[in-house]
């Protein structure tokens, strides 16, 4: 299960699909997904996303800050 959060920010349909469709792709390197949660977040121009999973039993914490919400995604 993966569920999109928006702080300071609306996440449109486009952007939590793009977010849900990126990290659908982990399958390929992670037996079991247990689930998920990526947060959106803008402030002063910079758009970041955070990721944290839990793939088996380790929980997996990821971010990235970019002046474009989908390059952050990436």
């Amino acid at each position: 299960e993966v569920q999109v959060i928006g702080r300071h920010i609306s996440v449109t349909e486009a952007m939590k699909n793009y977010a849900i469709e990126k990290f659908n792709k982990i399958d390929k390197f992670a037996c079991r997904v247990v689930d998920a949660f990526i947060t959106m977040d803008t402030q002063r121009q910079e758009n970041r996303v955070e990721i944290v999973a839990r793939v088996n039993n380790t929980k997996i914490k990821v971010g990235a800050t970019s002046d474009n919400m989908y390059a952050s995604i990436d």
